[in-house]
């Protein structure tokens, strides 16, 4: 089975003041700032189903040597190699979240992708380790074998396959680790492969950013009370009150995007959609 998630983390967001013509009658000019995004979603992860991987005539035993996780990294791009994908770069975040990764496996006796329990997954464990991503998935195998039998079951599953063999990947990181697990002596592996980005292409957003996200607050806010000064004057007047309805949900879409930047964290689809309703907002002002 595979599933596509979509995580908490934003790309980069890429801020354009633009000065669009219009006015309330002639006593007053109405500018609107657009936000242009570069991209119109959060990163995402890919997940295979967890594997459990046939016995072997190798049956794993308490003395037998470890398996470091630099064997499955090389025979894993032993296998990209054949297939002409690019060589996957180890990276020590990568190793550490993986580590993670099998560790909450083993604590809580669940294969699975999600921890419902600790909330250590991919989700969680990499923004713990500092790594920033566009895109990140994940295999997962359970055996009683070698790091050759373990790497030969994951090429004999095609989800497992096709995600190792990936060629837009570029990182990866591997935990392994024996022990008991359900009753059963075992090997549990976790390969985690990523893109990497820059920090704000992770968070969706840069200071820069955030202080043009308030100036377009500070005109919206001032635009709206000049409106409802006009509303003052002239309480039945359709045109204003269209005006100030326009302005009032530009306004708060606005916050809430500033409001998660003011928070440090990152974009998630909300905001991406909120800037996307701000932008498709401007076309319900009165002309």
């Amino acid at each position: 089975m595979q599933r596509w998630i979509g995580l908490s983390f934003g790309f980069l967001l890429v801020f354009g003041l633009i000065i669009l013509g219009g006015g309330l009658n002639n006593s007053s000019a109405v500018s609107s700032g657009r936000l242009i995004l570069r991209n119109s979603h959060p990163p995402q992860i890919y997940f295979t189903e967890p594997f459990t991987l046939r016995p072997s005539p190798v049956i794993l035993g308490w003395d037998t040597e470890e398996i470091k996780p630099t064997d499955i990294i090389r025979l894993v791009n032993d296998e990209r190699a054949k297939a002409d994908s690019p060589i996957l770069r180890e990276n020590a975040e990568l190793d550490k979240a993986a580590e993670m990764r099998v560790e909450t496996i083993f604590k809580n006796r669940e294969l699975s992708h999600l921890d419902p329990i600790d909330h250590v997954q991919l989700d969680t464990v990499l923004p713990r380790v500092n790594y920033y991503f566009a895109y990140a998935s994940e295999n997962i195998g359970l055996a009683q074998d070698e790091a050759k039998g373990i790497v030969r079951g994951f090429m004999s599953s095609p989800p497992h396959r096709e995600n190792l063999l990936n060629p837009k990947l570029v990182e990866t990181g591997v935990g392994v680790r024996k022990g008991q697990f359900k009753g059963n002596y075992v090997v549990i592996v976790v390969q985690i492969f990523a893109i990497p980005t820059s920090r704000e292409e992770y968070f969706g957003y840069s200071e820069a950013d955030k202080a043009t996200v308030k100036g377009l607050i500070d005109g919206v806010d001032g635009q709206l009370r000049r409106t409802e000064g006009f509303l003052a004057g002239d309480p039945n007047s359709q045109y204003y009150g269209e005006w100030k309805k326009v302005l009032t949900e530009q306004g708060t879409r606005l916050s809430e995007v500033y409001n998660r930047m003011l928070s440090g964290l990152p974009f998630t689809q909300e905001q991406y959609d909120l800037v996307a309703a701000y932008n498709n907002g401007w076309k319900n002002a009165p002309k």
